[in-house]
């Protein structure tokens, strides 16, 4: 198809990485979006402009998604980010503090096994009665997750949150927060004589805990996956998933629903990254910002996340997503938009070393 010089650049990106149909399909959403656009302002023109809110932060029912709900698809298909300014599009859409809050470090193999847990919740206060992650080391002699410290065992880990757990509680000069994207993800870093064995990895759709799960529970759970260590980052993503994670809560403490089980011979290092973004409100939350709402992009994301129960390259979690909002908005503006956004963010992503290129709707 004859290719526009204006987006000739971005079609070649599109192409090189995903290939010519799908370049195609994103390119002729591109021009739709365009001429809908231009169809807008004649209208305006002659005194029949669409209805619906107008602005930077319309909902799915004007000719755009929601700024709001454009950068939250971005996060939660790549987590992996130390900043975020989207808010999670549902009511209560409350102003509120954007906070992302991370944890690095290193595990080894025990005896049989390795292990790292994580509860995304838990990452919003940096001294947390229960770590938001616990690892194994070399000396570990344990077969499944746990949550409980051993000394040269099993190590807990906080986060770098800027809140302590005490600012936190249901009094007017308290914070209360909800959590709205996170991800944990591992990557082999011994050397390549000794790689072998296999990892087990999972990311409970329901979001209950792997607490006391042996390399069998996790196995017999249809959305775990197994590979053999390779060098890669492996990644486990979260998303609230019931209505009752979209309100906001002073309880620290959630459930550990995310962990790498490692079955390979002892001391085998690996690194861990914990990633967890929040919005944060009360009278004590300085930096608020505008928050929107959007229930029906917002259903859209995360039923596309949902289907790869987090366990997933960004890529491919980004197909899904973006084929959960055509699915949804079929035929509309809305869906060309979100979908426009998040291809040219796939296309940057796999082009590039950037994490958070310019948002474009």
């Amino acid at each position: 198809m004859r290719v526009p010089e204006r987006w000739r650049k971005r079609y070649e990106i599109v192409r090189k990485s995903s290939g010519r149909a799908f370049a195609d399909e994103w390119l002729n959403r591109k021009l739709q979006n365009e001429s809908g656009r231009r169809s807008d302002v004649r209208a305006v023109k002659r005194g029949k402009g669409r209805g619906g809110n107008s602005g930077g932060n319309r909902g799915s029912a004007g000719d755009k998604v929601s700024r709001c709900a454009a950068e939250y698809a971005m996060l939660v298909v790549n987590p992996f980010v130390a900043d975020h300014t989207a808010c999670l599009p549902v009511s209560p859409s409350y102003p509120s503090r954007k906070v992302s809050t991370y944890a690095k470090g290193a595990f080894a193999v025990g005896s049989t096994r390795g292990m790292v847990i994580f509860s995304p919740r838990n990452m919003i206060a940096n001294d947390n009665g229960t770590a938001p992650i616990y690892f194994s080391e070399a000396a570990w002699t344990g077969t499944a997750f746990t949550i409980t410290p051993v000394a040269s065992q099993i190590v807990a880990a906080q986060s770098n949150s800027p809140f302590a757990s005490a600012e936190f509680g249901t009094a007017e000069d308290e914070l209360q927060f909800r959590c709205i994207a996170a991800g944990l993800r591992i990557l082999y870093t011994d050397t390549l004589l000794n790689r072998g064995g296999f990892v087990g990895a999972l990311a409970r759709a329901d979001h209950r805990t792997l607490v006391s799960a042996g390399m069998g529970d996790l196995l017999a759970f249809d959305e775990a996956t197994t590979y053999t260590p390779d060098g890669e980052w492996h990644e486990l993503t979260w998303v609230p998933t019931d209505p009752a994670e979209y309100g906001y809560i002073s309880s620290l403490t959630g459930t550990h629903s995310l962990g790498f089980m490692v079955e390979a011979s002892n001391n085998l290092t690996f690194r861990y990254e914990a990633y967890a973004h929040f919005e944060v409100i009360g009278r004590g939350a300085r930096g608020k910002t505008e928050s929107t709402s959007d229930p029906v992009a917002t259903g859209a994301i995360i039923s596309g996340m949902q289907q790869n129960n987090g366990t997933t390259t960004v890529e491919q979690r980004i197909k899904d997503v973006t084929q959960a909002v055509k699915t949804a908005h079929a035929n509309t503006q809305a869906a060309v938009g979100l979908w426009g956004a998040l291809s040219a963010y796939g296309s940057y992503l796999v082009a590039s070393s950037s994490s958070r290129p310019a948002l474009e709707l």
